[in-house]
């Protein structure tokens, strides 16, 4: 069923006994206990990896050109602490808030074009190749402005630029060299790009994959869930029931408690988001101040996409699901065979 399963989600599945480790591999404690996942995350005391430090390190360590990948990260919220996260966004908010309308009814149209094509009986297909991939495209394109066209020579990547937000094995120079292209790739971004520009190519390379692996992963579960059964009598969460992001990770900016567990400055921590699969399912776009700001158009998108499945009466049956090779963020389903057949 499940071929070349996320690297992560492998390395979780080995330490799901333990509710707080020390992983030598990733330099960080990692936290399975779902207390204190949610006490970290709202908690004052941590903060984000300003990883825009990270990629110029990296730039000067390995003598490469990563500038457009180190330009695009001013304008992503995660990216920044402090005033520079409020003020990027602030900004960043208003955009997706102005582009939400056009942007779901835009995804709505395709949905409902996609799956009727798709969903022949005693058909087999690939779900994310015929669907959910461009369902992807036509959204992001719609909320960045970027053309489908140039969105979808780009999507899914083989090496994804939101690789520079993780907990990984070093990254290579030939990788990294590979998230800048896709920046360049994506945007046709100049080096001096205008802000617009430059949030229009943060929201696609940064915000596409989060959401498109999401969106599968939660669908595959739910059909899962319930083998057999006729889309339109599946019962579908309301709210995105799964999460693709196996963790984030946050670093201490002080020394502090978290109930009984001390914690020092400077620390890395990597909040396992797992333990959220059957309780308080909103902290898989996280808490306080770095809450994800694509939640809404997440929700919407789910609701979209579950109400437009539920028109029809076909059955699906997952055959086979392949993640993408080497990812060490993502739970990304590259793949997901699929049959048809007649409710």
């Amino acid at each position: 069923m499940y071929k070349n399963t996320s690297m992560m989600e492998g390395f979780y599945k080995a330490h799901r006994s333990e509710k707080l480790f020390w992983a030598e591999d990733l330099g960080a404690w990692v936290v399975m206990n779902s207390e204190y996942v949610g006490q970290i995350l709202r908690s004052r005391s941590f903060d984000v990896v300003e990883h825009k430090k990270n990629v110029e390190t990296y730039a000067s360590e390995l003598g490469l050109d990563l500038s457009q990948l180190a330009s695009i990260l001013d304008f992503v919220p995660l990216a920044h602490n402090g005033q520079a996260h409020s003020d990027v966004r602030r900004k960043a908010a208003v955009r997706i808030q102005e582009r939400s309308a056009k942007t779901i009814e835009a995804f709505q149209a395709a949905a409902s074009s996609l799956l009727d094509k798709a969903l022949l009986p005693n058909s087999s297909f690939d779900i994310c190749r015929d669907v959910f991939n461009p369902l992807t495209v036509k959204l992001v394109s719609a909320l960045s402005d970027i053309p489908e066209e140039t969105v979808n020579a780009n999507f899914p990547a083989p090496v994804s630029a939101i690789q520079v937000f993780g907990i990984r094995q070093p990254i290579s120079s030939r990788r990294l060299a590979q998230m800048n292209a896709q920046v360049v790739n994506v945007g046709g971004c100049p080096r001096h790009a205008s802000e617009s520009e430059a949030m229009s190519v943060g929201t696609a390379v940064l915000g596409a994959e989060p959401l498109h692996s999401s969106l599968v992963l939660s669908f595959v579960n739910q059909v899962l869930k319930n083998p057999g059964t006729p889309l339109s009598r599946i019962d579908f969460p309301e709210h995105l029931p799964t999460s693709s992001l196996p963790f984030v990770e946050r670093m201490a900016t002080e020394d502090c408690m978290i109930d009984d567990l001390q914690i020092k400055k400077g620390s890395k921590w990597v909040l396992y988001l797992g333990t959220f699969e059957n309780e308080r399912r909103e902290t898989f776009f996280g808490a306080g101040r770095h809450l994800c700001l694509g939640k809404p158009l997440s929700e919407r998108a789910w609701k979209v996409l579950t109400s437009e499945l539920q028109r029809h009466d076909r059955i699906i049956d997952i055959l086979e699901v392949s993640f993408r090779d080497f990812d060490f963020v993502l739970s990304f389903p590259l793949q997901v065979q699929v049959s048809v057949r007649s409710g």
